[in-house]
């Protein structure tokens, strides 16, 4: 495995941490989010989250988080 950092998994999904780097804030906060209902998610397991960008866009959209960052080209 590289050192990159990967911005998207398979499927459209995205993890917490690629959440996070593309809205400017830290991994726990998109956790709170979730937890709190503001951000839609699908637990795949106990200890796996993914977002959809989809749902991640609407986030942004309804102006419930920062102006996201520029995602850094590989």
């Amino acid at each position: 495995m590289s050192n990159s950092v990967a911005l998207q998994t398979p499927n459209n999904m995205l993890s917490p941490r690629d959440v996070a780097i593309r809205l400017g804030v830290t991994r726990q906060t998109v956790l709170n989010w979730f937890a709190n209902g503001d951000l839609r998610g699908t637990r795949l397991s106990s200890r796996v989250i993914r977002f959809s960008l989809e749902d991640v866009e609407a986030f942004i959209s309804n102006g419930r988080a920062t102006k996201p960052r520029p995602v850094p080209q590989a």
